[in-house]
């Protein structure tokens, strides 16, 4: 069964390779399997990103490394609904999602985007691991945040009034220097 969808080919990637799983009509690619390689020269490609739309749960952390980048960290929850089975009464689930900003981006989250705040992120799946002074291994998984878009915040009838003064808070967030 072919799946009907629309790719959009980036100059640098060689489909040529995947001719066998694909068919030709007009713009579009008419998909014979679920999963396309993506190829690179002679390289595969492998897809890791993560998309997300939810608030954040506290102001975002920034952080100037010695290099002089910017970095900043927040936490973002999503939730959905769902019907539950034995209670058959609808359910309610909060996720919660480690964001690390980098760059301009980290400048933009800092000056802009606050608790509360609704926002688009587009990412890929970072786990790193530390050992603490009792020698137990910790894993953290984030998203690097790569593509952000404000889609507003709480109602705040009085921001539109009042003049917003710009505070800057300093605290120490453990993120590797890569």
């Amino acid at each position: 069964m072919y799946i009907s969808t629309r790719i959009y080919i980036w100059p640098r990637f060689d489909f040529s390779t995947i001719n066998a799983f694909v068919k030709r009509e007009g713009e579009n690619l008419i998909i014979k399997e679920s999963v396309i390689l993506l190829i690179q020269g002679e390289k595969r490609m492998d897809v890791n990103k993560a998309i997300f739309i939810g608030r954040l749960i506290k102001d975002p952390v920034n952080k100037k490394l010695s290099s002089g980048t910017d970095v900043c960290s927040a936490v973002l929850a999503t939730n959905y609904s769902y019907k539950d089975s034995k209670t058959k009464k609808m359910q309610d689930k909060v996720d919660f999602h480690n964001l690390i900003f980098w760059g301009r981006l980290a400048q933009i989250v800092e000056k802009y985007i606050k608790k509360g705040d609704k926002i688009y992120v587009e990412g890929r799946i970072s786990t790193r691991n530390w050992d603490d002074k009792n020698k137990v291994r910790h894993y953290k998984t984030e998203i690097i945040v790569s593509e952000l878009i404000m889609l507003g915040g709480k109602k705040r009838e009085e921001s539109n009034k009042a003049v917003v003064k710009e505070e800057t808070s300093i605290e120490e967030i453990d993120i590797d220097e890569e």
